[in-house]
């Protein structure tokens, strides 16, 4: 029998390269302030999942010159694992989040939210 894949996935690039064992990065670490606090609601089987809004400011070098930037980004925290983190943003809370990028549910294929594994409080950006 020939590979079993989902009904509604298709193959894809990532797909054929780790079918021949080259792995894929999704990985991002991103500092910023909570621009509205979060919103946590439960899955039905119970999981917590909340969202906020993160706000980016850095200087970035890009092509040799120095480049200001600014984005804002939806958070995604499901699980009880961050939960007492989650607890503690407020608005204009400035943190540090690790996660991967994940497209934002299966209606909206070109906006992007980022699924957090880690949220550190800062007091500063080093």
């Amino acid at each position: 029998m020939g590979e079993s894949l989902a009904p509604s996935r298709a193959r894809t690039s990532t797909d054929a390269l780790q079918s021949v064992g080259v792995s894929v990065e999704n990985r991002v670490l991103i500092d910023g302030t909570v621009s509205r606090p979060p919103v946590t609601r439960y899955s039905p089987t119970g999981v917590p999942i909340s969202r906020f809004m993160l706000e980016h400011d850095s200087l970035q070098t890009e092509a040799g010159r120095d480049r200001r930037v600014t984005c804002r980004i939806p958070v995604v925290v499901a699980g009880k694992e961050l939960a007492g983190a989650v607890a503690k943003l407020g608005a204009e809370r400035l943190v540090q989040v690790e996660g991967f990028l994940s497209r934002d549910g299966y209606r909206r294929e070109d906006e992007v939210v980022l699924h957090a594994h880690r949220i550190r409080f800062r007091s500063t950006i080093d």
